[in-house]
């Protein structure tokens, strides 16, 4: 199931439905995006083609980037000194790598945090040049509103889903 939660009244208002072999990513291709929309997503939509898409729509993204991203640093940005001592790192970026920087040529910010609670290092990356790196990451934070929302629907309404004889065939039980 694939779903755009509206930030604001954390309610779904679109939802896609496919069978469970498709991708996350593949079907973010379908999410209908307005301008000056923020997606905040996992790891999964390291894909640079769908940022760049995403990009030139004028949508905004914070990404949690996968370990083996290759990258030039191009600027260091300065941390705030007194508070979000959280806040590790905030640069400009291009990516190293020949595909992933044919599909998406633009810089990036990068922006890394400790995640106290998981006592892990998370790393991020936006086409988002105005915010604050604190903004950044508690839009990242906040995703966790979506994992709730699934766990609540997943426990509180009992949702099955069976994949039926055709191959894109989903039913829905409740």
């Amino acid at each position: 199931m694939h779903t755009l939660l509206d930030y604001d009244g954390n309610l779904p208002t679109y939802v896609n439905i496919t069978n469970g072999k498709t991708a996350d990513n593949k079907g973010a291709y379908d999410v209908p995006l307005h301008k000056g929309s923020v997606i905040v997503a996992d790891r999964f939509y390291n894909d640079f083609h769908l940022l760049n898409i995403w990009d030139s729509k004028d949508v905004f993204f914070v990404i949690r980037h996968k370990e083996n991203l290759q990258y030039t640093v191009v600027k260091e940005n300065e941390l705030p000194t007194n508070k979000h001592q959280h806040l590790l790192k905030d640069e400009i970026i291009e990516l190293k790598n020949e595909g992933s920087k044919a599909k998406y040529p633009k810089q990036l910010r990068r922006i890394s945090l400790w995640d106290e609670g998981n006592q892990q290092v998370i790393e991020l990356i936006t086409n988002n040049f105005k915010w604050v790196a604190n903004t950044i990451a508690e839009l990242y934070k906040s995703r966790w509103q979506i994992e709730i929302f699934f766990r609540e629907i997943k426990q509180l309404l009992h949702i099955k889903t069976f994949i039926g004889t055709s191959e894109n065939a989903v039913q829905i039980q409740i």
